[in-house]
C-alpha cells in the first residue's frame, strides 16, 4: 500500500488497483511512515500477511493458527512485520495482555492459570470445582479475573508463551490508518479491501465504468476527522435507541445540537453549476418576492444558460420569503406551485438530497422499495438525514423518560467546539435571514459529452481543489450528519410532547443548508407542532411558506398543500388556490371483503385467502385480481422493486456513462449523484434520447440487449433473481412506452424522492395488453401523501390506478 502525492496502489492475490487523484487528507507523520514502510521495506509475503490480518475482525491471532497459500512461511513473515513495527507479539514487553486474555480459549486460560499459581492455590481449587475449564462467557471471565489478580506481568509473559504459544496483533495506529484509508477510498464504511478478493474470486461482479476523481471529498484532515466523529456519534445514538435507552440517546445528541445552534449547518456550500440548480442560502439584501417555478422546456445551449440563471434567481427569492415567513409570519396567499405540474412532470430543478448508498455491494431490490438492502452506517447518516428513519426518527424513539436531559457540556466533538467558537459562545442567535448569508463558490462546469475514458488522466488543479464541491460530495461533512441527528432530536421532543422545543429546533434546521432532502419533512413537522400548541394561524403560515421552498416536492408538497386547504378555510382564507382540485383528487377505490385472522390495531392484518390459506392483504388482493371476477390479471407484489429493476435495465448505459467524481472506486453499483439533482442535468441529452426510444416502443429491445450483456452484474435496484426476462418484457409491452417513459423520467429527475410510495401491486394482462397499478390498504390503513402523489402521476401518464380496500365482514353480514 502506497500513499503519497495522491496515489494509492493496492496489490493482493494478483489484483491491482491504482488511484491517481487529489492528495488525500494527510495523516500524522508517524502513520505515514508506518504505511510507507509496508511498501518500501517489506517483501511481498509480509505485505500479504499484513493485508490478511487487517481484513480479519479479531484483535489477536495465534501464530500457529495462521495459514495462507500466498504466505508459505508465516513465522518469517510475522517476524518481518514485527521488526517493521507494524505488529506486536504477546511476548513483547509492552504487549497489551489484558486484551489478549479474553480471546484465549478456556482450555488455554486454564493452562496459563496452572503455570501462574500453585496447584493448591484457592483460585485453582475454585476454578476446578466450578468447572470453568468447560468454557462459556461466565467461566472464561472468572478465569481471566483470576489470572489478572494473581499473576505478575513477568510471570504472565512466561506462562502465556509456554501454554498458548506466540500470538500477534496489528498495532492500533496501523489499524486506524488502514481503516481511514479504506473510508477515503470507498466513501463507505460497509466496504473494505475484501472487495478486491471477492471480485478476484468471482463472488461479486461490478459494472464497468470509468473511475474519475476531479475533486477531493475532504478538504482537510480536520474535516475528515470531524466527519468520522459525527458518524461514530450517530452510531452510538442508533444503538441507544435500539436498546430503548432514550435518556442516553438524548445525552449523546447534545454535541450535534450544540453544533447546530452554533450555526455549523449554515456554512456548508456547494457548486450550483456542477448540477445543483437550488442555490446556496440567499443573502438578506436579495429581493424577497416569491415567484412560482418555471416548467422545464427544451432550449438551445444559450437559452439553457439564460433559463438556468433565471431559475436560480427565482428560487433564491422564494427561499428567502419562505424562511422569513416562519420567523415573521405575515398574511400571504398560498404559493401558486401547481400540483398538476408535479403530477405530470417533476421540475428538473427539484431533487432529493443525495445518498452515498450507491457504493453498497448489494444490488438487489425487494418489496420494501428501491433502497439497497445493505446500507452502511456512513450511508445511513450522510444521505437524506438518517436513512433508517424507522429506527431513529420515528419508531426508534420509543417510550421516553421525562427526566431532564443531560447537560451538553459532558460530551464535546471537534465540530461542536469549532461551531461554538465561531459563534462566539453567545446565547443569543442572530437573525435567521442574516445567518443564511453564505458565499457562493462556483467552479468548473462539466458537460456530459465532453469527457469519457480520457477523463481519468485529468490532473486536478489547485483552483479545482479549492472550489466548492458538488452537492453529492458536499454531504460528506459533520454538519450533514448533525442535521440528521437533529431530526432524531425533534422526534424525541415530540414523543415527550415538548412542542415548543421541537418548533425551535425545526426552525434551526430549516435555517441551515444541509440535509436539503428533509426540508419537506421539517416543514410538515413544524406545521403539525404549531397546531399542537394551539396556533393554527401560524401553522397555516408555515405550510404556505413551505410551498415556496424549492426543495419541497412530491408527497411532501402534496401533504402541505392539503394541510393549507384544511387550515385555510374562512375566515382565515377566503380564496381557494388554483391547485386545490388537483390536491384533493382521490383515486378510484375497489372494496374486497375477506375473513380476518386478526383485528388488532397496529399489527399487520392477515386474512384467509380464496384458497383457504393464511395471506397478507396484498396476497389476498392478488388472488382477487387473478380471479375471473377480478379481471383475470397477472400480477406482482413488489412495490418499487419491479420499477427499480426496469429503471436499471432500461437506463444502464446512461447510469454508467462517464461523469466526473460520480465513480470514485471500481466497487460502486450506482453513481454517487444518482439521488441528487445533479444526475439528470449531467446526462440530459442521453437520458432524453433513451426515454424517447422507450416512449416509441423500443423498451423490449433495450431490455433484451442489457440482459444479454450484463446479466448477473450488480446494479442498484436490479434484482436478477426475482424477475425473469420474459416477465419484464410482458410488463414493458402492457404498460406501454408512454407510461413507462413517464415513470422512468420522474425516477431519473427525482430518484431519491421516488424510492417510497410506489403502488403495492403491478398487474398486467397480455390478452389485451393493458396494465394497472394498485395500492392495497387494510381495514385500518389510509393512503400516505407520497402514495397519493405516485397514483396521481401514474394516472396522468395513462396508467390505470386503483386503491384496493380490504374490509372485514360487517356484524350484520356475520349474523
Amino acid at each position: 500500500l502506497l500513499v503519497s502525492g495522491g496515489r494509492i496502489s493496492v496489490k493482493a492475490r494478483g489484483v491491482s488497483v491504482f488511484y491517481h487523484g487529489p492528495p488525500l487528507p494527510s495523516t500524522s507523520q508517524q502513520q505515514l511512515t508506518v504505511v510507507s514502510v509496508v511498501v518500501q521495506a517489506l517483501p511481498s509475503t509480509a505485505r500479504s500477511l499484513l493485508l490478511r490480518l487487517l481484513l480479519r475482525k479479531r484483535r489477536w491471532y495465534s501464530l500457529a493458527g495462521l495459514s495462507y497459500s500466498e504466505v508459505p512461511d508465516v513465522p518469517t513473515a510475522a517476524a518481518q512485520l514485527r521488526a517493521a513495527g507494524l505488529v506486536c507479539w504477546s511476548s513483547d514487553a509492552d504487549a497489551d495482555l489484558d486484551s489478549l486474555l479474553p480471546e484465549l480459549p478456556a482450555v488455554m486460560l486454564k493452562a496459563v492459570l496452572a503455570k501462574v499459581l500453585p496447584r493448591k492455590h484457592p483460585a485453582m481449587v475454585s476454578s476446578s470445582s466450578s468447572g470453568t475449564a468447560t468454557g462459556g462467557p461466565e467461566g472464561k471471565a472468572a478465569l481471566v479475573s483470576s489470572i489478572q489478580s494473581n499473576a505478575c506481568r513477568a510471570r504472565l509473559h512466561s506462562a502465556l508463551t509456554g501454554a498458548a504459544g506466540d500470538w500477534l496483533m496489528v498495532l492500533p495506529a496501523v489499524l486506524d490508518t488502514f481503516v481511514r484509508l479504506q473510508h477515503i477510498y470507498f466513501l463507505n464504511q460497509g466496504q473494505d479491501l475484501g472487495m478486491f478478493l471477492a471480485v478476484d474470486r468471482g463472488a461479486l461482479r461490478y459494472p464497468t465504468y470509468c473511475v474519475t476523481r476531479a475533486r477531493a471529498v475532504f478538504s482537510s484532515r480536520q474535516c475528515l476527522l470531524e466527519y468520522e466523529e459525527a458518524l461514530q456519534l450517530a452510531a452510538q445514538v442508533d444503538q441507544a435507541l435500539e436498546d430503548d435507552n432514550t435518556d442516553l440517546a438524548w445525552h449523546l445528541l447534545q454535541p450535534a445540537l450544540t453544533a447546530l445552534h452554533g450555526g455549523s449547518h449554515k456554512r456548508i456550500v456547494w457548486d450550483e453549476e456542477h448540477g445543483a440548480v437550488m442555490p446556496n442560502p440567499p443573502s438578506q439584501q436579495q429581493q424577497q418576492a416569491s415567484t412560482p417555478p418555471l416548467q422545464h422546456q427544451h432550449h438551445t445551449q444559450p437559452q439553457q444558460a439564460a433559463h438556468q440563471q433565471q431559475r436560480q434567481a427565482q428560487v433564491q427569492h422564494s427561499q428567502t420569503a419562505a424562511l422569513l415567513d416562519i420567523q415573521s409570519p405575515r398574511h400571504r396567499s398560498p404559493s401558486s406551485n401547481s400540483f398538476t405540474h408535479h403530477c405530470s412532470r417533476i421540475s428538473r430543478s427539484r431533487s432529493r438530497s443525495p445518498s452515498p448508498s450507491s457504493n453498497s455491494p448489494d444490488g438487489g431490490s425487494d418489496s420494501e422499495g428501491l433502497a439497497d438492502s445493505a446500507t452502511s452506517c456512513s450511508n445511513s447518516y450522510s444521505s437524506r438525514g438518517v436513512s433508517r428513519s424507522s429506527t431513529l426518527s420515528s419508531s426508534g424513539a420509543r417510550r421516553l423518560s421525562r427526566r431532564t436531559p443531560a447537560p451538553p457540556s459532558v460530551i464535546r466533538t471537534r465540530a461542536a467546539a469549532a461551531a461554538e467558537a465561531m459563534a462566539g459562545n453567545t446565547a443569543e442567535q442572530p437573525d435567521l435571514a442574516a445567518q443564511l448569508e453564505v458565499p457562493s463558490v462556483k467552479g468548473q462546469v462539466y458537460k456530459a459529452d465532453e469527457f469519457g475514458a480520457a477523463a481519468a488522466a485529468q490532473a486536478p488543479t489547485a483552483s479545482t481543489a479549492a472550489a466548492a464541491p458538488p452537492l453529492f460530495l458536499a454531504r460528506f461533512c459533520a454538519c450533514w450528519v448533525h442535521c440528521s441527528l437533529g431530526t432524531v432530536a425533534v422526534s424525541l421532543l415530540e414523543k415527550q410532547k415538548r412542542w415548543s422545543d421541537a418548533v425551535d429546533l425545526l426552525r434551526v434546521l430549516l435555517g441551515g443548508n444541509a440535509c436539503v432532502g428533509r426540508r419537506g419533512e421539517w416543514w410538515e413537522r413544524l406545521a403539525i407542532n404549531l397546531e399542537h400548541q394551539g396556533l393554527p394561524e401560524q401553522a397555516l403560515e408555515a405550510a404556505e411558506s413551505a410551498l415556496a421552498d424549492s426543495w419541497v416536492r412530491g408527497g411532501d408538497l402534496l401533504g402541505l398543500q392539503r394541510r393549507c386547504l384544511r387550515l385555510g378555510k374562512p375566515p382565515r382564507r377566503w380564496r381557494r388556490p388554483s391547485w386545490s382540485a388537483q390536491a384533493e383528487w382521490e383515486p378510484r377505490e375497489r372494496a374486497v371483503t375477506g375473513r380476518p385472522l386478526n383485528c388488532n390495531t397496529g399489527s399487520k392484518s392477515r386474512f384467509y385467502g380464496l384458497d383457504g390459506s393464511q395471506v397478507t392483504v396484498e396476497e389476498l388482493a392478488l388472488q382477487h385480481y387473478a380471479s375471473e371476477a377480478g379481471g383475470a390479471w397477472q400480477g406482482l407484489h413488489s412495490e418499487g422493486g419491479v420499477w427499480a429493476t426496469l429503471f436499471g435495465l432500461l437506463l444502464w448505459d446512461v447510469l454508467f456513462m462517464g461523469v466526473p467524481d460520480v465513480f470514485r472506486s471500481p466497487f460502486q453499483v450506482a453513481p454517487l449523484d444518482l439521488d441528487s439533482d445533479a444526475f439528470y442535468p449531467a446526462r440530459m441529452e442521453q437520458l432524453d434520447r433513451q426515454l424517447t426510444r422507450i416512449a416509441d416502443g423500443e423498451a423490449g429491445d433495450i431490455l433484451s440487449s442489457t440482459w444479454a450483456a450484463h446479466q448477473g452484474t450488480m446494479c442498484r435496484g436490479v434484482n436478477w433473481q426475482r424477475f425473469s426476462q420474459d416477465q419484464l418484457l410482458d410488463i414493458c409491452q402492457c404498460v406501454g412506452g408512454l407510461g413507462l417513459a413517464a415513470v422512468l423520467r420522474l425516477m431519473a429527475e427525482d430518484h431519491a424522492g421516488a424510492t417510497g410510495g410506489l403502488p403495492d401491486l403491478l398487474l398486467w394482462r397480455t390478452s389485451d395488453l393493458t396494465a394497472k397499478v394498485v395500492e392495497v390498504k387494510g381495514p385500518r390503513d389510509r393512503l400516505s401523501n407520497q402514495q397519493r402523489f405516485w397514483l396521481a402521476h401514474m394516472a396522468n401518464s395513462n396508467i390505470q390506478v386503483e386503491v384496493c380496500k380490504i374490509r372485514e365482514p360487517s356484524s350484520t353480514s356475520r349474523k
